[in-house]
C-alpha cells in the first residue's frame, strides 16, 4: 500500500504543477488583452474623447472638467456620467484626470450610445 501512495502522490505533484503553469498563463494573457485593451481605447489625437465621471458627480462638474482641460462638449450619452469632448489640446487627457476625470477613452468604442442633438 505504501508503494501505491506513493504514485498516487508523485501524480498529484505533476497534476498541482501543471495547474499552476496553466493558471499562470491564463493570468499573464489576462494582464495582456486587459494591457493591449486600455492601449486600443486611448484616445487618438485629433479624435472626440469619452470622459468618464464619477456617476454621482453632477453634469456642471463633468462639463467643469473637460472646459478647464481645454475641450468641448460635443454631445452627451445615454449615460449621464459619461460625456463626448473635442479636445483642443495634445493634453486633453493628461488635464481631464488632473480635474477628476476617471477614464478619457476613444469616443469611437461609444458611437451608438451617443444622444442625438435637436436640429
Amino acid at each position: 500500500m505504501s508503494s501505491m501512495a506513493h504514485i498516487s502522490d508523485g501524480g498529484d505533484a505533476r497534476g498541482a504543477r501543471t495547474g499552476v503553469s496553466r493558471r499562470a498563463v491564463a493570468i499573464y494573457a489576462l494582464g495582456v488583452l486587459l494591457l493591449l485593451g486600455l492601449v486600443e481605447l486611448q484616445p487618438r489625437t485629433g479624435a472626440d474623447a469619452a470622459v468618464l465621471v464619477s456617476p454621482w458627480s453632477p453634469a456642471p462638474a463633468a462639463a467643469a472638467i473637460i472646459a478647464g482641460a481645454d475641450g468641448d462638449i460635443v454631445s452627451a450619452t445615454r449615460w449621464p456620467f459619461i460625456i463626448i469632448a473635442h479636445p483642443r489640446s495634445s493634453q486633453f487627457a493628461t488635464a481631464a484626470y488632473a480635474r477628476g476625470a476617471w477614464f478619457v477613452f476613444d469616443a469611437g468604442v461609444l458611437a451608438g450610445c451617443r444622444l442625438k442633438s435637436p436640429q
